[in-house]
């Protein structure tokens, strides 16, 4: 079921927020056997009637400040390393903005970084060939704001609005993004909630708009209770956020989780969502998900490790 955010969370939203989102009425929860690992085979995961042809990418940055992409499609994994420039540091956590449009063969790219007590802006400058394959990336850093020693996390949602952070605080507070970019300004906007302090992995999943209203929706882990969460929240009433749990436990010990991913069968077409994690120790997982849309957990299942021991800092999308 939903659970309330602030006080200012209503029965009536809730109900409206169930009937957009078409949630099932109760959740099965995983078990044990669900979260097993397996490594995939060369062409992917099995299932009934075939195998699966599956697509995943998940960011990441080297240790000396090379942003490093995650990339696994035909059966193999590999790390996109995007220089030969770098940011010369290891960011705590990244944001990217989520247009709708797509930036995909853009040759600036604006982003932001948590590095020690400051927020950063990002300018990316891409080189690419005549087919538009990427070559080369330079970066210039700029500091946004000082003093944000007390983020932890940070995310943004559809296009360029705003900038959600959880903070050391127990708090996800909301920060307008104003200006050109290149020359943002976050103005503090207002506190999304509290009891966020559990929260360990945080990132955008999609955005929908229910009677006229634009909600942004995030998708989360519990780190006490394991538990695999979505959090909607509307663009004109962030207090009044809704939290759906999809999976009741299992989701314990991950540094990046993100919905950057898919899969096919192509014996019979049949397509799923898919979510891609890279645990403490490294180990890049895969997950299908019948309807990534549909706020319904109990038909995510696990298919295996796509690689082990992913040296790259991971992080949420």
């Amino acid at each position: 079921m939903w659970h309330r955010g602030h006080d200012r969370f209503t029965e009536a939203f809730a109900t409206r927020m169930w009937d957009v989102l078409s949630m099932r009425s109760m959740l099965r929860a995983a078990t044990t056997s669900i979260l097993a690992v397996a490594l995939l085979g060369p062409v992917g995961p099995a299932e009934a009637g075939g195998r699966l042809e599956c697509f995943a990418e998940l960011p990441g940055m080297t240790a000396r400040g090379v942003p490093a992409t995650f990339h696994y499609e035909g059966g193999s994994a590999s790390t996109i390393k995007r220089g030969p420039g770098r940011l010369g540091y290891q960011p705590r956590d990244v944001a990217f903005p989520h247009h709708a449009d797509g930036l995909a063969a853009a040759t600036k790219r604006y982003w932001f970084t948590l590095s020690g007590s400051q927020l950063r802006e990002v300018t990316e400058i891409d080189r690419r060939d005549a087919q538009g394959n990427l070559v080369s990336s330079d970066y210039h850093t700029r500091v946004v704001a000082k003093h944000w020693e007390g983020a932890r996390q940070i995310s943004i949602g559809r296009n360029r609005a705003y900038l959600y952070v959880l903070t050391n605080t127990d708090q996800l507070v909301r920060y307008r993004l104003r200006g050109k970019d290149g020359e943002t300004v976050a103005r503090y906007d207002q506190v999304v909630g509290t009891g966020f302090g559990s929260i360990g992995t945080f990132g955008y999943s999609r955005t929908i708009t229910a009677l006229g209203a634009r909600i942004d929706v995030f998708f989360a882990t519990d780190a006490d209770t394991g538990a695999l969460l979505e959090f909607a929240i509307p663009r004109d009433e962030p207090t009044s956020y809704a939290r759906r749990v999809l999976v009741d436990s299992g989701w314990w010990d991950f540094r990046a989780t993100g919905r950057m991913a898919s899969c096919l069968n192509p014996k019979n077409g049949n397509t799923y969502g898919a979510i891609v994690a890279v645990d403490i120790t490294g180990a890049v997982r895969l997950w299908t998900d019948e309807d990534a849309t549909d706020g319904d957990g109990s038909d995510i299942v696990e298919w295996g490790v796509l690689k082990p021991f992913w040296k790259p800092m991971p992080y949420s999308d």
